[in-house]
C-alpha cells in the first residue's frame, strides 16, 4: 500500500531499522553535518526534534534517498532488490507509464492550522543551514514548488531551493531552463507576479517525482499524475486557500504566494553547497518568494534534503534517472547494453556493453552524442567489468583504450549554471555555458575477442571450491 504521508513512511522505515532520531540538536550546522556524516557512511535516514530556538514536536527529517532500503521502500519496490535489478525494474515503470490524476478532496491534516496576512512567519518552522559555507538557512531544500502555466492550466511541480529572508520572504532558485522559470516567466510577461504553493513535507515520492533524479517518459506531465501511478492511487489534493492551486492534503506545511519578475524585485541569495559538491553560485541576485498565507499540521516534519559532494552517495543511493538513458539508448536501436551507473554521482557515466557485432561500441557513441545528457566524461567498458568497482573500471581504461582514437569529442554541450566550470561573469549575467563531451571506448576490438589476451583471476567454480572449504569470510578487507 503506499504511504499516505510522510508520517507513515517514518513509521516503515523504522520497522526496518532505517532511521535514528536526534534531541536537542542546533540547526546551525550541526543538523547539516550529522546529515553529512550519516550519508558519508551509507547510515540511516535522520530524525530531528527539540531543535534549539523551536517548539518539541517541530521537527526536521534528513537523508531519505541514500539508502537502498529507504529509496525502494518509496518506489513500492521489494527492498532486496541489487542496484541493478533496481534500475532494470524503473526502465519498466517509466515505459509504461500512464497518468493517475489527483482527486481532490474537501479537507485534509495540512489545514489543521493557518496563518495569514500579518500573522505570516515562517520563522517559526526550523530551518538549518546546511553547510559551512551556507549564506543563510534553508527552510527549502526537500519542497515542492507548485505553480500553474496560465495559458495551458498545467500544474507543475519542481524542488528549488528556499533561504529565508525574514517572517515572509524568501529567497528561491529557479535555473532558468526549468520549468518553473519558463511558466513564471509567462506572468511576467504580463505583468503579473507568479502565484505559487511550496510544499515542505510530502509523501517521499512526491519529492522524487518532483526532481530530476526521476527522469519521466514524456515533456510537460503533472508530476502528481506520475506520482499517483507509481503509487498505485490518485494522490489526495485540497485547493490552497491563496491560490486554489491543488496542494497535498497530508502535507506538513504549505506557503502560498507570489514571485515578482526580475525587474520588480531581486534579493542576494546564496552561497549554498550544491549537487556537484561545490558553492558555485556563490552569493547573486535571485527571485523572491512573498508569503502571503501558510498551513500546517500539528507538530509539523519538514523534510531536508540538502546537496552534498556526489562521493558520499548523490541525491539518491540508486541512479535512478539513468533508466530514461538506457530506454532512450534502446529506442535508438542500441542492444546490448548490460548495466550503466554514474562514478562517485558525479558527472561522470560508465556503460558495461555486450559487443555484438562490429562497429557496435561507434554506435553506440553516436547515440549518445545525439542524446541530451549531462554527463561531462562516458566511459564504455565491457560487460566482463564490475561497474561496482571504481577500480575495475579504472583498470579497463588503463588497459583496452586507445586514447587518441578511442576518445570522442562533442563540443557545444548547454552546460548547468551549478557548474563550477562557468565562468563567474557568465554565471552573473545568467549567460549560456557550453562545454564538451567525451566518451571513452575502453572495451576490447571486437575483431580481437577471440584472441585478447585472457584477464588473469581465479573463476567463479575455483572461487566457490574455495569458499565451501574455508569459508565465505576468509579474509577481510584491509586486514593484515
Amino acid at each position: 500500500m503506499p504511504f499516505a504521508d510522510l508520517r507513515e513512511w517514518l513509521e516503515k522505515v523504522d520497522r526496518i531499522g532505517e532511521i535514528r532520531t536526534f534531541e536537542d540538536v542546533d540547526p546551525e550546522l550541526e543538523i547539516g553535518a550529522l546529515t553529512e556524516l550519516s550519508a558519508e557512511a551509507k547510515g540511516p535516514a535522520l530524525l530531528f526534534d527539540k531543535i534549539k530556538g523551536f517548539p518539541p514536536g517541530f521537527r526536521v527529517v534528513s537523508n531519505l534517498f541514500r539508502g537502498n532500503k529507504r529509496l525502494l521502500a518509496t518506489l513500492e519496490m521489494p527492498i532486496d532488490l541489487n542496484r541493478r535489478q533496481a534500475l532494470r525494474r524503473w526502465m519498466e515503470v517509466i515505459s509504461n507509464f500512464k497518468p493517475v490524476p489527483p482527486v481532490e478532496v474537501k479537507s485534509g491534516p495540512v489545514l489543521q492550522h493557518t496563518m495569514t496576512g500579518g500573522e505570516v512567519d515562517i520563522s517559526v518552522f526550523p530551518a538549518p543551514r546546511w553547510h559551512e559555507l551556507d549564506g543563510g538557512n534553508y527552510i527549502g531544500t526537500g519542497d515542492l514548488v507548485i505553480v500553474r502555466d496560465p495559458d495551458t492550466g498545467w500544474i507543475n511541480l519542481g524542488s528549488y531551493r528556499i533561504m529565508n529572508h525574514d517572517r515572509n520572504t524568501g529567497g528561491i532558485f529557479i535555473q532558468t531552463m526549468r520549468h518553473g522559470y519558463a511558466i513564471a516567466k509567462k506572468y511576467w510577461k504580463k505583468g503579473q507576479a507568479c502565484p505559487v504553493a511550496v510544499s515542505l513535507g510530502n509523501d517521499p515520492m512526491l519529492l522524487l517525482a518532483a526532481g530530476d533524479t526521476v527522469a519521466r517518459t514524456a515533456e510537460k506531465i503533472c508530476e502528481y499524475d506520475f506520482a499517483g501511478y507509481v503509487r498505485g492511487q490518485p494522490v489526495e489534493v485540497v485547493a490552497g486557500k491563496l491560490t486554489g492551486f491543488p496542494i497535498p492534503a497530508t502535507a506538513e506545511v504549505v506557503l502560498e504566494g507570489d514571485i515578482p519578475s526580475p525587474e520588480e524585485e531581486l534579493r542576494p541569495e546564496g552561497p549554498f553547497g550544491e549537487y556537484l559538491g561545490y558553492y558555485a553560485h556563490g552569493r547573486l541576485p535571485e527571485l523572491v518568494l512573498r508569503v502571503k498565507g501558510v498551513s500546517y499540521r500539528d507538530n509539523p516534519i519538514l523534510i531536508g534534503k540538502p546537496p552534498l559532494k556526489p562521493t558520499f552517495g548523490g541525491r539518491t543511493s540508486l541512479p535512478l534517472s539513468l533508466a530514461n538513458l538506457w530506454n532512450r539508448l534502446e529506442r535508438k536501436g542500441i542492444t546490448g547494453i548490460q548495466d550503466m551507473r554514474t562514478i562517485s554521482g558525479a558527472s561522470a557515466l560508465v556503460i558495461a556493453l555486450h559487443q555484438e557485432k562490429e562497429g557496435h561500441v561507434e554506435s553506440l557513441i553516436q547515440a549518445l552524442g545525439e542524446l541530451q545528457n549531462i554527463h561531462r566524461l562516458t566511459v564504455i567498458v565491457d560487460d566482463d567489468i564490475n561497474l561496482d568497482d571504481p577500480r575495475d573500471v579504472i583498470w579497463a581504461i588503463g588497459t583496452r583504450s586507445e586514447i587518441k582514437t578511442g576518445t570522442h569529442f562533442f563540443i557545444g554541450v548547454s552546460g548547468d549554471q551549478l557548474d563550477p566550470m562557468m565562468p563567474p561573469d557568465v554565471r552573473e549575467e545568467k549567460g549560456i555555458f557550453e562545454f564538451t563531451r567525451s566518451v571513452i571506448n575502453a572495451c576490447r576490438p571486437y575483431r580481437r575477442l577471440h584472441d585478447f589476451p585472457p584477464v588473469c583471476v581465479f573463476g567463479d567454480a575455483w572461487r566457490k571450491k574455495i569458499n565451501d572449504k574455508w569459508g565465505t569470510g576468509l579474509f577481510s578487507p584491509g586486514g593484515s
